[in-house]
């Protein structure tokens, strides 16, 4: 039966990956401005020549259908086309940014659920105290305050005034590591080497934090909700009548049954990381997707951008798969 629903979950996303892939297509052209123009204008000299000779080459001299059926059909074999800008291929262009933003979201998660779950649970247990008081008004600041904002902040504080964090990129420039599979933490690890493992960690904390502040928040406001409404559950109150202590009662009673509303809202944030995390790779410096999509789009360079969407699009599929897959291990009557 869960193989079965797993199967139907998978084969329900094929729809889903060619409906995105027709609307980046189609609202990529209708934004303003040729990429033509655009390339050629940053080398000098334009002639007509030149601007025919690369709109065959881009393929944009053919009509918009047979530039959809092209794009759609590659997408298929996994060819994302060709960057206008860098005359590379997007795949490979999106493998070697994909690392650093999947290592600045996981590090976001990380750091938020440490946080959140035990906060949320705290001020569910202390309800109306002081603690819960100041946690929800701490979770309602990291929910208020916009995220290029706060990394400016982080950036002034701790890196400018302070001098304990780097102010961008992801490991300074006379740390040397070799690279095995592209995230600098799991490299360090692998290689062993311990200066270029502390000098990524120090690279990756602020980022990681501004990033996992919104979802912070989110997440111990909805695990304060969910444990407060558990705890008033008839089979707590049996748990408790059997004379259990409050912290059994909490970790091993309530708390899975809390934790199926957080598992949905950290599967979705999760893909908002990994697509929204542009304006803190931005203000850091961080290389990864978010930077390369803003450079696609001042450039209006289609493959890039589509290609990136796509990728997108399916981290938001995976996410709610894995959320699915959660909820069956949390409740196992929703697999029947």
């Amino acid at each position: 039966m869960r193989t079965l629903l797993v199967l139907r979950r998978v084969l329900n996303t094929v729809p889903i990956m060619v409906g995105v892939a027709v609307v980046v297509f189609v609202v990529m052209r209708m934004l303003p401005g040729d990429p033509v123009d655009i390339v050629l204008g940053q080398t000098g000299a334009i002639s007509q020549q030149d601007l025919d000779r690369l709109r065959r080459d881009f393929h944009l001299d053919r009509p918009v259908t047979e530039q959809l059926y092209q794009f759609l059909a590659g997408a298929a074999r996994g060819d994302l086309g060709t960057s206008f800008a860098r005359r590379r291929p997007v795949f490979a262009m999106l493998v070697e940014a994909l690392p650093a933003t999947v290592e600045l979201a996981v590090a976001a998660t990380v750091v938020a659920l440490a946080v959140a779950v035990p906060v949320g649970v705290l001020s569910a247990v202390y309800q109306r105290s002081w603690l819960d008081r100041l946690a929800m008004g701490g979770a309602f600041l990291g929910i208020s305050m916009p995220a290029f904002w706060l990394g400016i902040v982080a950036i002034i504080v701790f890196a400018v005034r302070l001098g304990w964090f780097p102010t961008s990129g992801r490991i300074g420039f006379e740390v040397f590591l070799r690279p095995v599979t592209g995230f600098v933490v799991l490299d360090s690890v692998l290689t062993r080497n311990w200066a270029a493992l502390w000098d990524g960690l120090r690279h990756l904390t602020l980022p990681a934090v501004v990033l996992g502040a919104g979802l912070m928040a989110v997440v111990a406001r909805v695990m304060r909700s969910s444990m407060i409404e558990v705890l008033r559950e008839q089979f707590v109150t049996t748990a408790r009548s059997k004379g259990l202590t409050g912290r059994v009662v909490v970790l091993r009673h309530a708390l899975r049954n809390a934790l199926i509303p957080t598992v949905t809202v950290v599967g979705l944030q999760l893909g908002v990381l990994l697509g929204g995390n542009m304006i803190v790779e931005t203000v850091f410096g961080w290389p990864g997707m978010g930077r390369l999509v803003v450079d696609a789009i001042f450039s209006r360079d289609y493959p890039v951008v589509q290609g990136a969407v796509m990728l997108y699009a399916a981290t938001f599929v995976l996410a709610n798969l894995l959320v699915d897959l959660c909820y069956i291990y949390l409740d196992p009557r929703m697999a029947l």
